[in-house]
């Protein structure tokens, strides 16, 4: 990719891949305890295939508002999955370097009154700051191959839900427009049939969080991290 503005992925398991690595020669070398695994919004969607292939790294696992469906606005699901896959393809022929999907465009910072993350103002400037202080953390709009791949590992996820055998808690943003929430609940919806329901027996709503619960204002946020702590400290 010669613009580094756009995200791209070879493979959605790259990414578990990646993550198996950091694993092993970061985590384990340092910590020989239990471990569980806390994952937030794309992070949720490796997690969750993570845990599919190495179901014994760890113990306990929480969803922070995951990435499990895209939200695809007005367009109906299978519209936009024919959509994306169709331009995959037909961008493969003429091109080798995915575009962004439509309407998309390189990095350009939100104002916070427009923002669609948080409603914290002092923790999107924070955030906002990194991003101008480590350039390369930089990410425009997501691109046509990024959306493909996407697709294709969260039905290889959904598929593969009875290799879940970990203690799950799903925390829900109530507000999110980022990423498709409807997804959260059928997932939870289906480990409840498979025998290994969420924690609370469906998905943990925060009502009125947009989608970043980590930056979230403190009454939304300190709801996340007790309920967080609550589930990974009980016995």
């Amino acid at each position: 990719m010669s613009n580094t503005f756009k995200g791209y992925v070879e493979n959605f398991n790259d990414y578990v891949n990646d993550f198996e690595q950091f694993i092993q020669q970061e985590v384990k070398p340092k910590f020989s305890g239990p471990l569980h695994l806390l994952s937030h919004s794309m992070g949720g969607a490796i997690g969750l295939r993570y845990i599919q292939q190495h179901p014994d790294t760890f113990n306990k696992v929480v969803f922070s508002s995951p990435m499990w469906g895209l939200e695809a606005g007005p367009v109906p699901k299978p519209v936009a999955k024919a959509l994306v896959s169709s331009l995959a393809w037909v961008n493969g022929l003429v091109s080798d370097q995915s575009p962004y999907f439509i309407g998309g465009k390189d990095y350009n910072p939100t104002k916070f009154e427009d923002n669609v993350l948080t409603h914290s103002k002092v923790r999107y400037q924070y955030f906002r700051d990194i991003y101008n202080k480590v350039p390369q953390l930089q990410l425009g709009s997501v691109t046509i191959d990024w959306i493909s791949q996407s697709v294709k590992g969260l039905e290889t996820a959904y598929n593969e839900l009875n290799k879940v055998k970990q203690q799950v808690l799903v925390l829900q943003s109530g507000n999110d427009t980022v990423i498709d929430n409807a997804a959260q609940i059928q997932f939870c919806d289906r480990l409840k049939e498979l025998g290994n329901p969420c924690a609370g027996g469906s998905v943990f709503v925060v009502d009125g969080a947009e989608h970043e619960l980590f930056i979230e204002q403190d009454i939304m946020r300190v709801k996340a991290l007790n309920k967080i702590i609550q589930f990974l400290t009980a016995q």
